[in-house]
């Protein structure tokens, strides 16, 4: 009788102790649906949000239990301003010519659990790709940047800090 007891404290405990996980890969709680509008450019750089959203919209699908949505049905709004672009010499020729570059892009976002009206993460972020000059191709190295960008938007998010 007193091992059944304590069987039944033991699963009991156990049963309380699980209750408040989650497998949803997320450490936001209540947060699913976040509402991604296309950011507003500072750049002279034409499309750069466009590439933004895609490369940000991917980030989140990519995370379990969280997905994109409309302003309407979102739990979250996730919203910011690119505010600069910049391409900087990275390597050099034995006779001091510039072989490679690095474009680096830097993103102001603000993320705000509107159930909750918190404002969970403000925060400037930066990233950059490299291409080969002259013959190399800077847009896939704005792509390689913006994808950068967006994994550490989104982990930086999800981890609630």
């Amino acid at each position: 009788m007193r091992h059944c007891k304590t069987l039944a404290l033991l699963a009991a405990l156990l049963n309380i102790s699980c209750a408040y996980y989650s497998f949803s890969g997320s450490t936001l709680t209540g947060i699913e649906k976040i509402y991604l509008p296309v950011f507003s450019n500072n750049t002279a750089e034409f499309g750069l949000e466009t590439q933004l959203a895609d490369a940000l919209t991917t980030a989140v699908n990519s995370q379990r239990g969280l997905s994109v949505s409309t302003e309407k049905d979102a739990d979250a709004v996730m919203d910011g301003r690119i505010s600069g672009v910049r391409d900087t010499p990275l390597t050099y020729t034995a006779g001091e010519q510039v072989s490679e570059y690095k474009v680096e892009i830097s993103v102001h976002v603000k993320f705000e659990d509107r159930k909750n009206r918190k404002i969970i993460l403000e925060e400037d972020f930066s990233a950059f790709g490299e291409y080969d000059y002259p013959s190399g191709d800077r847009n896939a190295a704005i792509a390689k940047a913006l994808e950068k960008i967006s994994r550490d938007i989104i982990d930086r998010a999800m981890s609630g800090w």
